[in-house]
């Protein structure tokens, strides 16, 4: 009788798991960033494109934080749709692929429930504005507890390795653009078909950074909270985070795509876009602070 009930037991707990790795959404992986000083913007490389990094200068991170190590894929954002039953963005290769056509409010939307799953406070209000802990609205990102998007100063820290960088480097991770990003002339393989066979990769199929973050530069652009302007040198060193709304309600674009040239998925690239858009050269990852 023992035996029987100790089989029946350690039947019902697989079954448990087995039900609860079915039904429970998966959360993307994240790395962990050190807090840190670095020199954000153009250093020696020359850039040909229109839309130009801003001048170098020093730019103080002080907090930790988890930041995506994949661009978060449709696996991922579909589980999102599915619970809440709202509609799954467009796009014919999903799985482990980056999802695309997000536009602002989705993000803000999968970003609320994703906090809400880790039992952490949201980090947006039903505006799309970030609030802090209390849900007051604040414009002190180090006051934010839930998943977000990133600043645009977090985005390029953790692009360049953190405390582990390496100012040398041209895109995230190294020199040589064929280890470390999809781009232009190498986004071509038999599953893609949005452009002459080329398009977007599953995540990490290149090598990562210093940190273990994958496709930071390439894949797809990664959108960030700063609303874009031209130039932001003026909005402070610490924890910067340019919240002065754009008039064309476009905000930041960091790291290139498949479909950039050479020149577009440089470290210091920068580029806008609509919020009210989603496109197949655009998708995002996560930060939360520790």
């Amino acid at each position: 009788m023992k035996k029987y009930l100790f089989f029946l037991l350690i039947l019902n707990c697989l079954s448990l798991n087995f039900f609860c790795e079915e039904i429970l959404p998966e959360i993307p992986e994240t790395v962990l960033v050190q807090s840190g000083s670095f020199t954000m913007g153009n250093l020696k490389v020359r850039m040909a494109s229109d839309t130009v990094a801003f001048p170098c200068r020093t730019v103080n991170i002080t907090y930790d934080y988890y930041i995506g190590k994949y661009e978060v894929t449709y696996e991922q954002f579909d589980a999102f749709c599915s619970e809440i039953s709202k509609e799954k963005p467009r796009g014919e290769k999903r799985g482990k692929y980056p999802v695309m056509y997000v536009t602002w409010t989705g993000i803000v939307e999968y970003c609320n429930w994703l906090s809400e799953k880790e039992g952490l406070h949201k980090a947006y209000d039903d505006s799309g504005r970030l609030i802090d802990s209390d849900g007051n609205e604040t414009d002190e990102i180090e006051l934010v507890e839930g998943y977000r998007l990133p600043t645009e100063a977090e985005w390029e820290y953790a692009a360049r390795g953190g405390v582990h960088r390496n100012d040398d480097y041209t895109y995230a991770g190294g020199k040589d653009v064929n280890e470390y990003v999809w781009y232009l002339s190498n986004s071509f393989n038999k599953d893609n078909d949005l452009f002459e066979g080329k398009g977007p990769h599953e995540v990490g199929g290149k090598k990562p950074n210093q940190l273990g973050i994958y496709d930071m530069n390439g894949n797809l652009w990664e959108r960030c909270q700063d609303w874009y302007e031209e130039d932001i040198t003026d909005i402070g060193s610490d924890n910067p985070l340019d919240l002065k709304v754009n008039k064309y309600d476009e905000r930041v674009l960091r790291g290139g795509s498949w479909a950039s040239c050479i020149d577009g998925v440089k470290l210091a690239k920068r580029c806008k876009y609509s919020i009210n858009r989603g496109t197949d050269l655009i998708g995002f990852r996560i930060v939360r602070k520790k």
